[in-house]
């Protein structure tokens, strides 16, 4: 991730879900999870931003009159990967469960290449 998103939350929403982790700064065990608050299999047909339109492919993004509203969680803990602070953020996320609170590990589809231009991954 580069730089430092500029608001980071301590607590975990209720019913929102985690996208993905990001490294909070580079050579550091810090992590936040990009968060949203729709279900990511929803994403699609929600006007969104990014970070969080990296997660659906150009193919399939018909927003509608739905804003996805996404935020950052900083993972507690340190973790030396990208697995472990997912592991870490699904355990969090599973004692808190409050009936609507859920994970969704997503691969983005999309990047932004040396040009500042939108590519798909394949």
């Amino acid at each position: 991730m580069t730089g430092s998103p500029s608001n980071i939350l301590d607590h975990l929403p209720d019913g929102w879900f985690a996208l993905d982790v990001y490294r909070e700064s580079a050579r550091k065990w810090d992590w936040v999870a990009l968060m949203i608050d729709v279900d990511p299999d929803d994403l699609k047909t929600c006007t969104c931003d990014f970070p969080a339109l990296f997660y659906v492919h150009p193919k399939d993004y018909r927003p509608g009159d739905r804003t996805a509203r996404q935020c950052w969680f900083r993972v507690p803990g340190k973790h030396r990967n990208k697995d472990a602070a997912w592991d870490a953020l699904q355990d969090l996320m599973a004692t808190r469960r409050c009936g609507t609170a859920l994970v969704a590990h997503v691969m983005p589809t999309t990047t932004v290449d040396e040009n500042g231009e939108q590519a798909t991954l394949n």
